[in-house]
């Protein structure tokens, strides 16, 4: 074999946790989630002694992570969700066979 070609192999790669979530990853994200979301308005809102949505600049960071954080879980239960569709599919697919 020459140097600096990859041969192929039988073995698939390996898909990132995130394209092919599982219901113990998605638990896991969720409940680091809720924990993060619940600090970071704890942090920002001095322990809740102040109004929950305050609306000045040094809080937009804090609320700019919690929204992104949400975006990131939201997008992962929807990658779990096509992919247990995908994987009925191909149950299906197979079972007609």
């Amino acid at each position: 074999m020459e140097k600096g070609k990859n041969k192929k192999s039988d073995v698939r790669e390996e898909v990132p946790f995130f394209k092919r979530p599982s219901k113990g990853v998605l638990v896991i994200f969720t409940s680091l989630w809720a924990l993060a979301a619940f600090l970071i308005f704890a942090a920002a809102t001095n322990a809740f002694t102040e109004p929950l949505f305050p609306l000045t600049n040094q809080f937009y960071l804090f609320f700019g992570l919690v929204l992104y954080n949400t975006f990131a879980v939201f997008i992962l239960y929807r990658n779990y969700f096509i992919h247990q569709k995908n994987l009925r599919d191909q149950a299906n697919k197979k079972g007609r066979r």
